[in-house]
């Protein structure tokens, strides 16, 4: 619900909110894909405040 919530409200503009669809533990993650790096990954981003780790996480996730 928070999911969908932020992608009304930021109109998609963040990446995030289309890779955490992925993390092995999603509800969105309808086509179960699991992959544990990924999952470290979508972590970093999620937490981190710094946009350069940040997008950096998010670019290694994405071409996983």
């Amino acid at each position: 619900m928070i999911l969908l919530k932020n992608e009304i409200l930021l109109g998609f503009s963040d990446p995030i909110l289309y890779l955490e669809r992925f993390v092995s533990d999603s509800p969105y993650n309808y086509g179960s894909y699991s992959n544990s790096e990924y999952d470290k990954l979508i972590k970093i981003a999620l937490k981190q405040k710094d946009i350069n780790i940040r997008t950096d996480a998010l670019i290694k996730a994405e071409n996983i």
